[in-house]
């Protein structure tokens, strides 16, 4: 009947592997062996809107070895083509908005912009400002080959990013706020 109540106070579970650092042409990626078999850390290629750098997540390709190679590879070749990812995942971006957000007059709705007292609120905004505001900040490289891309949003909808979801042929799976 108490079973909840032992697992909630049980003591952290011991890690799975020592904890490993890998720094590469990409950044510095760091693997804790407690829960997911990723590698965790910041690029060095900095976000297209200036706002720091480019995070990644990257999965193990071998349980075993805990290599992740093809995962690194995958990773160095969406940074090395991020103008083109950041074209496409902006017009996916504006069609999720468009889908979602459209208002009469061709604006955008958004929600969180800024605070309704101030004189600068706005609870719309064009779709060409839309599209300015849109920065990649975040890639998750999955061992199936599959891709996962948080987009910054800049405020336009609170705290909420847009996830995007590729899977290994290049083909959108999904696309949601999320945050």
């Amino acid at each position: 009947m108490f079973e909840f109540l032992k697992n909630l106070f049980a003591p952290e579970p011991e890690p799975k592997h020592e904890p490993i650092t890998i720094t590469n042409e990409l950044g510095e990626f760091s693997f804790d062996g407690l829960y997911a078999y990723t590698y965790s850390g910041e690029t060095n290629v900095p976000c297209i809107n200036g706002k720091g750098n480019i995070y990644a997540d990257v999965e193990c390709d071998d349980k075993e070895t805990l290599s992740a190679d093809k995962g690194f590879e995958k990773l160095s070749e969406v940074l090395k083509n991020l103008s083109e990812w950041d074209e496409r995942l902006k017009k996916i971006a504006l069609d999720f908005a468009l889908e979602n957000y459209l208002l009469d007059d061709g604006t955008l709705e958004i929600w969180g912009n800024t605070d309704p007292g101030d004189d600068d609120y706005d609870d719309c905004i064009t779709q060409e400002d839309f599209l300015k505001r849109l920065s990649i900040d975040y890639v998750h490289v999955y061992s199936d080959g599959r891709l996962g891309f948080n987009i910054d949003l800049d405020g336009m909808y609170t705290d909420h990013g847009l996830e995007v979801e590729i899977d290994k042929d290049g083909n959108v799976v999904d696309c949601y706020l999320e945050g």
